[in-house]
């Protein structure tokens, strides 16, 4: 009797995952973005686990310019029990670098300090001129830039 409750659980889980694998695949293969959004969302409902999906709809976010909902879902899929966590964590982190938000992305790679010790240096670089702007004023140089460029 528990051998059979453990085999039916299990078959419905793996139905889940086959699912959600397949849905993966139709998204890889769709081209606009907003049918992708919605074909991956409803991957996740199926597993929850899905890392590579929960990497592909942050991507697909990030391609139509929706920063939070880019890290919205790389942060739901950067968890210790999660496999592919270092992974996921690189990816988070360089997320919040691209939109500026330095402080996220420096906090991000703390995790693994000795992982990602050139995301560290440039995390910190950018804060560093990001509170201390170097100012400059751009010279128009007549001879290269033309009426004609």
């Amino acid at each position: 009797m528990c051998l059979l409750f453990f085999s039916i659980g299990y078959t419905q889980q793996s139905v889940k995952e086959r699912r959600a694998r397949e849905m993966y695949s139709e998204a890889r293969n769709t081209f606009d973005p907003m049918k992708k959004i919605a074909i991956l969302r409803k991957a996740l409902l199926e597993d929850k686990d899905f890392v590579e999906a929960y990497w592909l709809l942050s991507a697909t976010y990030k391609e139509v310019g929706d920063e939070v909902n880019a890290i919205y879902y790389l942060d739901k899929a950067a968890r210790p029990d999660y496999r592919l966590y270092p992974e996921t964590i690189l990816r988070l982190g360089k997320a919040y670098f691209s939109f500026g938000q330095y402080e996220n992305a420096l906090k991000t790679f703390v995790i693994f300090d000795q992982r990602y010790q050139d995301w560290l240096k440039r995390c910190q670089y950018a804060i560093e001129l990001k509170r201390n702007p170097i100012p400059y004023n751009p010279i128009n140089l007549e001879a290269v830039n033309t009426d004609f460029d």
